[in-house]
C-alpha cells in the first residue's frame, strides 16, 4: 500500500510510529465495517489496498474506484523503481 504516500487525498500516515489505532482510525474502520488493524495497515504502508477496499474507500470519500486503485498502482511502482539498480535496454528489431 502503500497509499500513505500516494498524495494528497491518501490517508493519512500515523504520526505515532505506531500499529496503535487512533481514534480516526476506529471510527474510519467503523464506517467501512472492517478491522481496524486492516486500517492500521494501510495508513502505516504495511499492505496493499484489496479491490474490495478500493470500492469501499471510493463510497466513503465520493471519489471513484480508480482514483484508489491509480494511487495504489503509483506507489507501487515507484517502490519498485526504487528497488531496481536498472532497466534494460530495448531489444532490437529482429529481421
Amino acid at each position: 500500500m502503500l497509499l500513505s504516500s500516494a498524495g494528497p487525498m491518501a490517508l493519512p500516515r500515523s504520526t505515532s510510529g505506531t500499529e496503535e489505532p487512533d481514534e480516526s482510525n476506529l471510527s474510519l474502520a467503523d464506517h467501512l465495517a472492517c478491522d481496524v488493524k486492516v486500517v492500521n495497515r494501510i495508513v502505516n504502508g504495511r499492505t496493499s489496498v484489496t479491490a474490495e477496499m478500493v470500492l469501499k474507500l471510493g463510497a466513503t470519500f465520493r471519489t471513484t474506484p480508480e482514483f484508489w486503485l491509480n494511487a495504489q498502482k503509483a506507489v507501487d511502482l515507484h517502490h519498485a523503481a526504487r528497488r531496481l539498480p536498472g532497466l534494460p535496454e530495448p531489444l532490437l528489431r529482429a529481421g
